[in-house]
């Protein structure tokens, strides 16, 4: 989920961005007009406020502010569902919002949420507050991101950076990862390596978080 960032919905008719400390407005990309303003409880003045938002993949506004994740109708501004993920916090520490990280899954009103430091990650129903699957997850993972399927959740925990941070060092579950290069070329040499320089398939690019770019990732075999 972002902070203070511009978002679109899925189908790019809508964005959303905060504008106060603890508002988000949301407008029609096609003429830019407001078509709602949510605003949620913005807690103590003195508090450092945990502020995310994300459309969820039905087009549902997600916020998270310090733990309690609500569910917005973008197009009205009305609340449809509210959860505190606090309650997933446990002893000694309970009600610390600053442990929690809430994100999209791809099944209707329901978040992911991963206590940190803890393990599962907890797939959360909104409307009910129940916790229909767990997965686990290694003490250093801070995000974890589903398929759209909702199987294959993949997460990685940062172990540390080089000097001039051109390589940061991640683990998965069970040990598994090491040094990943912050070059876009490196990975974009390796993906093609991988996946033999063929085309991506219709099924590979909904998998994908972002749009392919209009030419080939991949050149031509024999360049």
């Amino acid at each position: 989920m972002k902070e203070n960032n511009l978002i679109l919905n899925p189908e790019g008719s809508l964005l959303a961005y905060r504008t106060t400390r603890n508002t988000v407005m949301v407008r029609d990309t096609a003429a830019l007009r407001e078509v709602s303003r949510i605003t949620t409880a913005s807690g103590s003045p003195e508090q450092d406020l945990v502020y995310n938002y994300a459309f969820d993949h039905t087009g549902n506004l997600i916020t998270t502010v310090d733990g309690q994740v609500r569910q917005w109708d973008p197009r009205t501004g009305g609340q449809l569902a509210h959860y505190d993920a606090t309650a997933l916090v446990p002893a000694p520490i309970p009600g610390d919002a600053s442990t929690v990280g809430v994100g999209v899954y791809p099944a209707p009103n329901q978040v992911t949420v991963i206590v940190r430091g803890h393990s599962p990650v907890s797939v959360v129903e909104l409307t009910t507050g129940r916790v229909t699957a767990t997965v686990p997850i290694g003490p250093d993972v801070v995000s974890a991101k589903f398929d759209p399927s909702g199987q294959g959740g993949v997460s990685y925990g940062f172990m540390g950076r080089s000097r001039d941070s051109s390589i940061v060092l991640v683990a998965r579950v069970g040990g598994l990862g090491g040094p990943l290069p912050l070059d876009p070329g490196h990975w974009q040499r390796e993906l093609c390596r991988v996946i033999g320089k063929r085309a991506f398939t219709a099924e590979d690019q909904a998998a994908l978080p972002v749009r392919l770019p209009a030419q080939p990732v991949c050149p031509a075999t024999g360049r």
